[in-house]
């Protein structure tokens, strides 16, 4: 699917149910093209062809959910070793894909229950003046278009929401990317404060918050301090930065930005639970992230990973095959249908106050910090005294691989690892782990604007 093309797609009126199912079908083992087009997908000549702020805002955060819970996280599970790809999965472990594996997501990322519904929101909230539903949106926007720069680095942006001024719109770059999602999420903040009674937000339509402003807030700092961070490498004031929108940030696990759809069948629920159902044995624990647990006698495992045939934790080897009995899978617990899949987290707040303490120098915050976070998950360990950031450091490590953990399934593993080379997770010999997802092959046809498949690595990762 071209990026042009995913703005002429005529609007559709989703109910919860429904956006699910058809996420569920396009997010499968395996990827089509054009899923949101076509008059028989688009066009019900018995109801109305616009949909309600209401609608599209479940649609935006059931597609979100989807990418966040299918293939991308399935393939950065597998190339952080947290999972294991076996059967057709296998190959995932020695990073073999083919060019338009992830064009699906791209595609999704962009069009209906993507940028384009964000903005048709926007565009109705701002006239109608409700500045809290308009915030909400545009901080759902800076969580899809930052995963957009994290995958693919240099993406269309600007220019991607105006298909009739801009048929073929041009990447920006990472860093102008990173920029402007700050600056958007500090006016979404100025307008999620708003009051009045046009202030009503989404209401119920939200799936997470219930439309509750003041936890849609505190999602925008942490989002502000995760995006920081990504550009630290290049911009070590960025740390200082982080901490600071950290400690404003998600203040306890119970308002975690957590999906977690009704789980009471294959149209409505967890998409790891899903694809387990429909292709067991497709993944896997992963052994470096088992071993690691089972060596500090981490209390999360149950909750993470079942015993395998043998009644121990077992984890697959990257690209080696192995009996299924021998395996760990993924836990009942994780597998439930109805499992609130984590994606922005109190702990992942608090491990960037860690770790961008640590960078700037203070070494006690974040020895504390971690040993908050070590108590909320029943680890009573003693850290070392604080040393100096850099990826040797006993503590520096510690904080890493507890984030490692903590963000088991997330995306944003890979952006840690990039950053800090933490955990030390090596890959089979011969191979490299990859430092980004190439552009799709179609996209790269279609559009002149798209630099090839890209460069092997992006700004923020030099």
């Amino acid at each position: 699917m071209r990026t042009h093309d995913l703005f002429r797609t005529p609007t559709m009126r989703y109910h919860f149910r429904t956006a699910a199912l058809g996420l569920l079908l396009a997010f499968g083992a395996s990827g089509c093209n054009n899923y949101l087009t076509g008059p028989k997908l688009s066009d019900d000549p018995n109801n109305p062809t616009t949909a309600s702020n209401g609608a599209l805002f479940v649609a935006v955060e059931v597609n979100l959910t989807a990418q966040l819970e299918s293939r991308l996280a399935r393939t950065l599970c597998i190339w952080m070793q947290q999972c294991a790809g076996q059967s057709q999965y296998l190959s995932l472990g020695t990073y073999s894909v083919g060019a338009n594996d992830y064009e699906i997501n791209w595609a999704a990322f962009y069009g209906g229950g993507g940028l384009k519904d964000l903005r048709t929101i926007q565009a109705r909230t701002l006239a109608a003046g409700d500045s809290v539903y308009w915030g909400a949106a545009t901080v759902l926007e800076a969580l899809t278009v930052g995963t957009l720069a994290d995958l693919w680095g240099d993406v269309p942006y600007r220019e991607a929401s105006n298909p009739d001024i801009f048929p073929r719109p041009h990447v920006d770059s990472q860093q102008t990317v990173y920029a402007t999602i700050q600056a958007r999420l500090d006016t979404a903040i100025t307008f999620l404060a708003a009051t009045g009674p046009r202030n009503i937000g989404p209401t119920d339509h939200d799936l997470v918050y219930g439309g509750d402003p003041v936890k849609w807030t505190a999602l925008a700092h942490t989002l502000k301090a995760r995006y920081y961070m990504h550009v630290a490498p290049r911009d070590p004031t960025a740390y200082g930065k982080a901490a600071t929108e950290a400690a404003l940030g998600i203040s306890s696990s119970a308002n975690d930005f957590a999906v977690g759809l009704s789980g009471q069948g294959a149209t409505s629920s967890n998409f790891w639970s899903v694809f387990q159902s429909i292709f067991p044995g497709f993944l896997v624990a992963g052994d470096f992230l088992v071993s690691t647990m089972v060596a500090d006698n981490d209390p999360r495992l149950p909750a993470y990973f079942a015993l395998n045939g043998n009644g121990v934790y077992q984890g697959g080897i990257p690209g080696v095959a192995d009996a299924p009995t021998n395996l760990s899978t993924l836990s009942a617990t994780r597998l439930d249908g109805a499992f609130p899949q984590p994606f922005v987290t109190w702990a992942e707040t608090q491990l960037i106050l860690a770790e961008a303490s640590y960078q700037g120098g203070d070494g006690n915050t974040a020895r504390n910090t971690l040993i908050t976070v070590w108590g909320a998950s029943g680890i009573t360990l003693v850290p070392p005294a604080p040393g100096t950031a850099v990826p040797t450091d006993s503590l520096f490590k510690l904080i890493m691989t507890e984030k490692y953990i903590s963000l088991f399934q997330n995306l944003e593993v890979w952006s840690d690892w990039r950053r800090t080379g933490l955990p030390n997770i090596q890959p089979p010999s011969g191979f490299s782990i990859p430092r980004r997802l190439t552009y799709p092959l179609n996209e790269q046809v279609t559009d002149p604007n798209i630099p090839g498949p890209g460069p092997a690595r992006n700004w923020n990762d030099p």
